[in-house]
Formats: structure tokens, C-alpha cells, sequence
């Protein structure tokens, strides 16, 4: 079982037993998570998550450092603006901490393949013809769709849907492509198939990814996070 830690930075007085409950339902193999919510927003993202080992390739100011002295396998933090929705839109909330934990549940299940994902982040639409958005990579809607099996079980597709309609009448907000499409998705609890989605994904550009992550090690040397891997070819096995 995964223990957690909670750091409320956020200055909102969250529900820490709905907290408990969500990471409960993501049923996390053993480690210890730390959760951070944060004060910020953490650079217009809903929240982020590191595994430890690589905390040190993280930015000077990251959240994640604050807490570098603190025991943690895995850390996840969530941004201010998110926190702030938790009592309005409890479901979207749950969806988006479930999003992130199912980044931590590979972080403690597998590091390299969140290093390869993180990986083709960077890299990908240097080679790709197609640029994508984030949200469009393989992993992210595997994660979206673990956070949407999160939600379902703690409250309903249903209640979801509406409070992501609710969401998308908001004129102001810059997501609302992002929220659209994840409507569409199914719900899954099991990440099992993550690995060969991201090789069948990155595989036809193969070689020129390899080619800009070794040349990423011989420019940053102890700085790239793929200095992390050692054999780029067992990332697509």
C-alpha cells in the first residue's frame, strides 16, 4: 500500500478524507507520496508529478524542491486554481488529482517509462510531422482516462460531464479544447498497456529520437534527463 504525506500550501482548506479516498481508489503499488498543494499554478498546468530520482533535473524555483529534504518516492502537486475548484466541482477535481496519480502509479511501478514519456515530450515534435499539444500524446489520454475512472467510482460519469459542461461555458477559460475532447473519453483503471502505446507511438521516428537524446547527454552530460537511461534501445523493447 501507498502511504501519502499532505503539504496544504495552498491557503484553501481542502477536504483531506476526500483526499485520502481518491488516492485510495488509484490503489497505488507500495511507496510514499507526497502531495503538495501548491500556492501557484505551477506554469498553467493543472498540477505535475516527479519521481525522486529525478528531482534533480527539475528547475531551481520547482515545488518539488521545497521539499527535497523530506522522505518521498514520488510526488505530485496540484495548483492553486485546482484546489480552489475542489468544493464547486468536486468530480473534476478528483479527475484531475486521478490524472495525476496515475503518472505517480507508473513513477513507482516502472521510472524509465515515465522518463520515456517525459522524453518524447521534449522530443517528439522536433522529428513528427504532426506537432501535437500535450494532451494528445498517448500517455496523457491514458492518464485522462484513469482519472475519469477515478471520478466514476467517487461520484459518476454523469456528475463529471456536468461539471465539465458547467466548465466549458466559462468565456474566459483557454482549456476548453482539451476539456471537449476528453468528454469523449472512456474510463480505465489499468496502465498495463502504457509501454507498448508510447513504443507503436514513437517507433517510426525511432532513430531520429535516439539521435537527439544521446546528442542532449554529449551537450548537458549530467544535466538531460536522458542521461538516466542507458541503453535507449531497451526503452523500445
Amino acid at each position: 500500500m501507498c502511504s501519502i504525506i499532505i503539504e496544504n500550501k495552498s491557503s484553501i482548506d481542502l477536504d483531506n478524507k476526500l483526499l485520502l479516498k481518491i488516492v485510495k481508489q488509484s490503489n497505488l503499488p507500495l511507496g510514499k507520496l507526497l502531495l503538495i498543494l501548491s500556492n501557484n499554478g505551477l506554469g498553467n498546468r493543472y498540477g505535475a508529478c516527479i519521481p525522486r530520482s529525478t528531482l534533480k533535473y527539475t528547475v531551481s524555483g520547482s515545488v518539488f524542491r521545497l521539499f527535497k529534504e523530506r522522505l518521498w518516492d514520488v510526488s505530485v502537486a496540484l495548483s492553486k486554481d485546482v484546489c480552489a475548484e475542489q468544493v464547486i466541482y468536486p468530480a473534476f477535481f478528483t479527475y484531475l488529482l486521478g490524472h495525476e496519480l496515475g503518472h505517480a502509479y507508473i513513477c513507482l511501478l516502472d521510472v524509465k517509462i515515465h522518463i520515456f514519456y517525459c522524453l518524447l515530450e521534449d522530443f517528439y515534435n522536433k522529428v513528427a510531422e504532426k506537432k501535437l499539444q500535450i494532451y494528445e500524446f498517448p500517455h496523457e489520454k491514458c492518464f485522462d482516462q484513469f482519472g475519469i475512472y477515478v471520478a466514476k467510482q467517487l461520484y459518476s460519469r454523469a456528475k463529471l460531464k456536468e461539471e465539465i459542461e458547467k466548465l466549458l461555458l466559462n468565456p474566459i477559460r483557454k482549456d476548453k479544447e482539451y476539456l471537449s475532447k476528453m468528454q469523449s473519453y472512456s474510463g480505465i483503471n489499468m496502465l498495463a498497456d502504457l509501454k507498448s502505446n508510447l513504443i507503436d507511438f514513437a517507433k517510426p521516428y525511432k532513430d531520429e529520437l535516439i539521435g537527439l537524446w544521446k546528442k542532449d547527454v554529449e551537450e548537458r552530460k549530467g544535466y538531460a534527463l536522458a542521461s538516466e537511461i542507458d541503453d535507449f534501445e531497451t526503452l523500445f523493447e
